[in-house]
């Protein structure tokens, strides 16, 4: 009886790490993905500057939880983030709207992404 208690209370550890983890998931790639979006809309309207800024933020938050995320998600999505933000930057610093719009797109859709990867669904067993 003992042996069937502490099985089931472990079970329920995995099962509540598991969902706490995909929920910290889907707040980090929500704030991550606002800011985005933010950026996207000072770049349509010209103001570099406060691109930059926000970029700055995106930066910080990205460090932060770029500590954490390898341990719950594939590190080739960690690094393609990590990736895609350096050229961020730089498409940024240099007023290329064509090229940051696509990395934006492309973060954006990371961010969509990595949360629904990381659900249990049958998909993702087999």
């Amino acid at each position: 009886m003992r042996v069937i208690v502490i099985t089931c209370i472990i079970i329920a550890l995995i099962i509540s790490l598991g969902l706490l983890s995909i929920n910290m998931l889907v707040n980090n790639t929500k704030t991550l993905g606002s800011l985005i979006t933010r950026i996207e809309d000072e770049i349509m309207n010209g103001r570099w500057e406060e691109a930059v800024k926000i970029e700055n933020q995106l930066k910080y938050q990205w460090e932060k939880y770029k500590k954490i995320w390898p341990m719950l998600i594939d590190h080739a999505d960690v690094d393609k983030v990590t990736t895609y933000l350096c050229e961020l930057e730089v498409f940024i610093t240099k007023k290329d709207e064509i090229m940051a719009a696509s990395r934006l797109a492309i973060l954006k859709l990371l961010m969509q992404n990595i949360p629904e990867k990381e659900y249990v669904i049958l998909q993702n067993i087999f």
